[in-house]
């Protein structure tokens, strides 16, 4: 088996094709080279008729009809270029610029003949005997490729393929590289990331942000230990709607509102002794004992008593207080210099680390796509070889592989 470089398997199969079907080949190349003949032969007859022109008289007119004759023609004979070594292919554009020589001498003839047909009648005469024998070796050419000329014919078609395997093995380096470059892009950009999130950790493991969380955090949990001392809110919506229909004096609607909607802000802004609250509250009592809110026995004792909790007994006051001194040590961090450089650091880290994560997704897609096409052309490349292994026995009963280099 021999191992031919892909390089060089169009110049190898041609003159394997050529050596299995030589005898086919040299008989279109005879039948090729009698066409050339008469090509040759009518470009003479074309160029009498312009030297005669210059024997004989004519007027500027039919002068003129001759030489766009003439030159219309020649240019379109010039045009025809005939194959040194003939393929059915290559016959075939041949056949098919001559047929367009044919149909521009036609149209030329009908308009410009006419002006000068008396005077070249000979010319004329050998120009069209001629051209019926080019028209005859045209149709010889044809039945000989269709009945004697097909598995050559085959054969020499499987050479279109080689560029289209040069063009998949272009493509495999090209893409090979592009997935290299996202890898590398992936690469780079995971490292980014990797310092991004550090710095952010390292501004969140910071004391004057470890001190902000510890005392954000004991605020949430003064809240949840607020909402348990609470045991009114429920009742404050059955109170909302008699109070929007009028029902109680003295008590608006904003009133009942702000303490049913956030009610921890409300009542700890008022300070520790929260005097609006424990107001309400008292009017809220003096509600629920003479039996104004319709409720049940054992939720309106307990109502009650929470009432008498917040009023009588401060249950509220030591959460007050420690909420407003958290708060305040909250705010001296939050006021420092130093921390408002942090936090606004922070901020951009987290802001380009957002941007990178999304920018990441989309390289990784982008990534996973080039692997993927990288791996179908990979495989197509392989399939094609095949085929064309595969062809080369079949055509020319030749065992070969055909070596293949990916430099990346």
């Amino acid at each position: 088996m021999s191992e031919i470089p892909l390089e060089d398997l169009e110049e190898y199969y041609t003159e394997q094709v050529n050596a299995y079907y030589a005898k086919q080949k040299k008989f279109l190349k005879k039948l090729v080279e009698r066409l050339e003949k008469f090509i040759v032969e009518l470009k003479n007859a074309i160029d009498k008729m312009r030297e005669r022109k210059d024997t004989i008289e004519l007027d500027e007119q039919a002068t003129r009809y001759v030489d766009r004759f003439y030159v219309k023609v020649k240019e379109n004979l010039d045009g025809i270029e005939v194959p040194d070594n003939p393929t059915a292919e290559g016959v075939y554009n041949l056949i098919d610029e001559i047929k367009k020589l044919f149909l521009n001498m036609n149209e030329l003839g009908r308009k410009n003949i006419p002006r000068f047909a008396k005077e070249f009648q000979l010319e004329l005469k050998e120009i069209d005997f001629i051209t019926r024998k080019i028209g005859e070796q045209m149709a010889r050419i044809d039945v000989f490729i269709r009945k004697k000329y097909e598995e050559p014919k085959q054969a020499e078609s499987l050479s279109k393929q080689f560029p289209k395997l040069e063009n998949v093995v272009q493509r495999i380096i090209n893409t090979k590289t592009t997935v290299d470059k996202f890898n590398l892009d992936v690469e780079t950009l995971s490292k980014e990331l990797e310092d991004t999130e550090h710095g952010i950790i390292e501004i969140e493991n910071n004391p004057l942000f470890q001190k902000q969380s510890e005392l954000e955090k004991k605020l949430f949990d003064l809240r949840i230990e607020f909402d348990n001392k609470l045991k009114f809110r429920k009742a404050l919506k059955k109170l909302k709607k008699k109070v929007d229909a009028g029902a109680f004096r003295g008590i608006t609607p904003d009133k009942v509102k702000k303490y049913i909607s956030d009610p921890y802000t409300t009542i700890v802004n008022e300070g520790e002794t929260h005097p609006e609250l424990t107001e309400f509250l008292i009017q809220l009592r003096y509600m629920l004992e003479q039996g104004g809110l319709n409720l049940k026995t054992d939720a309106k004792s307990k109502l009650l008593q929470n009432i008498e909790q917040i009023v009588s007994k401060g249950v509220l006051k030591p959460i007050i207080n420690e909420y407003q001194e958290i708060k305040s040590n909250l705010q001296e961090i939050i006021d420092n210099p130093k921390q408002q450089t942090l936090y606004e650091r922070l901020t951009e880290l987290k802001e380009l680390y957002s941007i990178k994560t999304q920018e990441m997704e989309h390289l990784k897609a982008d990534a996973t796509h080039k692997s993927t096409e990288y791996r179908y052309l990979l495989e197509k490349l392989k399939t094609d070889r095949d085929e064309i292994q595969d062809k080369v026995r079949e055509y020319v009963n030749q065992e070969i592989t055909v070596k293949i280099s990916l430099k990346f």
